[in-house]
């Protein structure tokens, strides 16, 4: 890496920005060592593929510039747990697209390593943080039972008649909320008042009105029982981290796919937020992204007998590499539709014998896209499906890149399918994150 001494203070966005350009010139990488390797040593096709890696490679140099820049003034001490968590995701992308052993691999190894420790540090002060605050709680309020001054005696009384006006304009506030349930869940004011009592019950970091709240839109997405609104407030408390809206979707992608009545509202909820959260974890992926992606994949994607983490998987490659979450989405489900309104014309196309591509795309179509990808980024064939997509009223040449990128990451498309796989079998990733907070220090 550079001297720190003599490079400017890089902001984080730009390291993101460095991030995201470096991904994309990892993929331009992948594409033009295949047309090296395809043409012959000397001609001119190799000439220019020769030449567009070097530049690729000056480029991708630069970028990693940015990133030195970057953590040479990132002061791990100082960070909080949340941006070190940030800096991880960003730390184990750029190292994947190094070669293990090189200079720079061990040198962001390095950093990479510095900055679990110093999670893994300060987890552990949270945790000690907290059995002395448990501690020191519990000898004042034995030392309050037995002392109270005249003074003390004083403020009691005033702070009781202010605390007396706070509460009545809460309850006035509570009631108000009592009665959106009422209305949108088509419970009885009895069943209101019974759910809650039990959502008090809740080891949650989140107040009674915001629990309330979810009751309400659990309403309006058309859950209905106090026991289903139960489950949904439990799941929707610990998915609302993944971001704004995001338990609306993840509950239409649960009907979409059948979830639901397989696995109950909580759990399906839990499944679903997992494998996103997970993937979220383990890559510069966004949550958000990936939530918007699948909702949007959901109806084609049930339709050609694939899963909620399959679809998954494809998001957080494309997301990896920068592909706007509508045109990605868009061109996906149009090549998902094609191709199984044309099996012999893609089979012939990606070199596959038809009757084992059209028997495979009614067994596993997950894997048969992925060959079809596959085999025309291999081949070079994807700028014959310009056409097809102009066709569709779409952008041709912009559908073709979001499935070039795909291809050349098919890699990046399996271990992220591998991974949304197990989360979702084992649904404790979101609750697992969802525990951390709700007992760390702040929240006691």
């Amino acid at each position: 890496m550079a001297d720190s001494r003599t490079i400017r203070i890089v902001t984080e966005v730009e390291a993101d920005q460095a991030l995201k350009e470096l991904q994309d010139l990892q993929a331009g990488l992948r594409k033009f060592k295949t047309e090296q390797s395809k043409a012959i040593e000397g001609s001119k096709e190799w000439q220019d593929a020769t030449d567009n890696i070097e530049k690729v490679k000056l480029e991708a140099e630069r970028s990693r510039n940015a990133f030195s820049a970057y953590f040479k003034t990132f002061d791990i001490g100082s960070k909080s747990v949340n941006d070190l968590t940030a800096a991880q995701r960003q730390l184990n992308a750029i190292v994947r697209t190094l070669e293990p052993g090189t200079a720079d691999w061990k040198e962001y190894t390095g950093v990479l390593n510095q900055v679990k420790r110093r999670i893994s540090d300060l987890t552990k002060e949270y945790q000690n943080t907290e059995a002395a605050i448990c501690k020191t709680s519990k000898a004042a309020k034995t030392f309050a039972d037995y002392v109270i001054s005249a003074a003390g005696l004083k403020n009691i009384v005033t702070g009781f008649v202010d605390r007396l006006s706070n509460l009545t304009q809460a309850f006035t506030e509570y009631a108000d909320l009592q009665a959106d349930v009422q209305k949108t869940t088509g419970l009885t004011k009895a069943e209101v008042e019974a759910l809650g009592e039990s959502l008090s019950k809740i080891d949650t970091r989140s107040s009674q009105a915001e629990l309330m709240e979810l009751a309400t839109t659990a309403g309006k997405l058309g859950i209905t029982g106090k026991e289903n609104i139960e489950a949904f407030v439990r799941a929707a408390d610990q998915i609302e981290d993944l971001g704004e809206g995001a338990i609306r979707e993840i509950g239409k992608i649960s009907d979409v796919f059948g979830l639901t009545d397989t696995y109950g509202i909580e759990q399906a909820y839990l499944k679903i937020g997992s494998a996103i959260n997970s993937l979220g974890q383990a890559s510069s992926a966004s949550e958000a992204y990936l939530v918007e992606f699948t909702q949007r994949l959901a109806g084609v994607g049930k339709q050609a007998g694939m899963t909620v983490d399959q679809i998954l998987g494809y998001g957080s490659a494309l997301d990896q590499n920068a592909q706007n979450v509508e045109m990605a989405a868009t061109a996906f489900q149009g090549f998902t539709t094609q191709i199984f309104s044309k099996p012999a014309y893609f089979a012939n196309l990606a070199g596959i014998e038809v009757q084992k591509f059209t028997e495979l795309l009614q067994t596993d179509a997950n894997q048969a896209i992925r060959s079809v990808l596959t085999a025309l980024s291999q081949q070079g064939g994807f700028q014959q499906l310009i056409p097809v997509f102009e066709g569709m009223q779409l952008d041709g040449s912009r559908a073709v890149a979001v499935l070039t990128s795909m291809a050349t990451n098919i890699k990046a498309v399996e271990e992220a399918q591998a991974l949304s796989r197990e989360e979702f079998e084992k649904g404790t990733s979101i609750t697992n994150e969802f525990a951390t907070k709700n007992n760390n220090a702040a929240a006691n």
